[in-house]
């Protein structure tokens, strides 16, 4: 990773990338034991949500060298799921963390037409899942219940770059995320109160994503002898 971001920074022209947008979740295991907690609750008037749509938050700082442009990319998505009823609420909160290195090839300057960009990601995420009841944090031996995961994922992005002036430029984006292997072992003692009864503590998750990401670039002075 570090060789990676040396190459970003050693570029001919420099980019810096904010967004902002949706992002949904689909996590097996954990909807297994969402399900089976609210099969086993019949006194609530609502069942528990899914893990699901979350707001996504990105930057990322990119180098070019050619016709290649790469760099690191750091995002955060935020997701709650809730059951209410009249004397119980119930919430889980669900942070992820995703850092990448991204490629993206770029046509020619003088290539007519529009131009449409993929981007290849590959890094590593990290995720805090917590629950709330009435309002108060879930504890144990009076520490907060956490169920913490990661792994390594592979992205791909699609972006349609909307140009406004020379150096500044703005991106629609759409993309999927695939972690083969999740690991995640304390999520049903979070969710369910149990332990190796609904899900095991590892599996895959999927992420897809759609958003506007605002671009700043410009290019570096050369040196010459």
């Amino acid at each position: 990773m570090a060789c990676m971001l040396a190459g970003a920074l050693t570029g001919s022209s420099q980019g810096f990338f904010v967004g902002a947008g949706f992002q949904q979740h689909y996590i097996p295991e954990y909807d297994k034991a969402i399900r089976s907690y609210n099969s086993g609750r019949p006194y609530l008037e609502e069942d528990h949500a899914l893990i699901g749509a979350a707001t996504y938050l990105e930057a990322s700082f990119w180098g070019r060298v050619k016709q290649w442009n790469s760099g690191i990319q750091l995002s955060h998505s935020y997701s709650r799921s809730r059951s209410e009823s009249c004397n119980f609420n119930t919430k889980l909160r669900f942070h992820q963390v995703q850092l990448s290195y991204v490629l993206r090839w770029l046509p020619k300057p003088d290539t007519p037409g529009p131009w449409y960009y993929f981007d290849l990601h590959v890094g590593a995420t990290g995720t805090e899942l917590s629950r709330m009841i009435n309002g108060g944090s879930v504890s144990v031996d009076d520490e907060p219940l956490r169920a913490w995961g990661g792994g390594g994922q592979l992205g791909l992005t699609f972006s349609f770059p909307i140009e406004i002036n020379k150096n500044r430029s703005g991106e629609l984006f759409a993309g999927a995320t695939f972690l083969p292997y999740f690991y995640s072992p304390n999520a049903e003692p979070v969710i369910h109160q149990t332990k190796g009864l609904t899900s095991e503590e590892s599996g895959h998750m999927i992420t897809w994503k759609i958003g506007i990401r605002a671009c700043y670039s410009e290019k570096r002075k050369q040196r010459t002898e």
